[in-house]
């Protein structure tokens, strides 16, 4: 049986949600979570891949790592038709780490839903309320 490993990452997420987080000019419901996994005997080559990857945008860096900043907001105003070639690049590169023996899973999540979930997590139907379609 092979082992794998998996990695979890997620896009920008509040840590409060509060009436200042959801009102504010830069709040977005939604984020994105991603679980990326190979064979373990696949790590190694893609560590080096990977690194050669990170050593080639150094300059790009903040804080010693590739953060979601490298490609600022006002960069992609009007899509991806608003990158320029460095940042064509840059994603080019990214995206190329991933062949056939990368898994991949992702997936959109609204903040607010999740928050309901947990809210009514112990709550059970009953004859009278449908705590389900309450949920929504």
């Amino acid at each position: 049986m092979s082992k794998y490993n998996f990695y979890y990452d997620e896009s920008e997420h509040s840590r409060k949600i509060n009436h200042k987080t959801i009102t504010a000019n830069n709040y977005y419901d939604n984020f994105i979570a991603v679980v990326v996994g190979w064979r373990a005997e696949y790590e190694t080559d893609l560590f080096s891949r990977y690194t050669a990857f990170e050593e080639k945008y150094k300059y790009r860096q903040s804080k010693g790592e590739l953060k979601s900043t490298t490609i600022r907001q006002s960069q992609l105003e009007h899509g991806f038709a608003s990158l320029n070639n460095d940042n064509v690049n840059l994603l080019e590169d990214f995206l190329a780490l991933f062949d056939e023996r990368t898994l991949i899973y992702y997936a959109s999540i609204s903040k607010i839903e999740y928050l309901i979930r947990q809210i009514f997590e112990d709550y059970k139907n009953s004859f009278l309320v449908d705590m389900d379609a309450l949920k929504y």
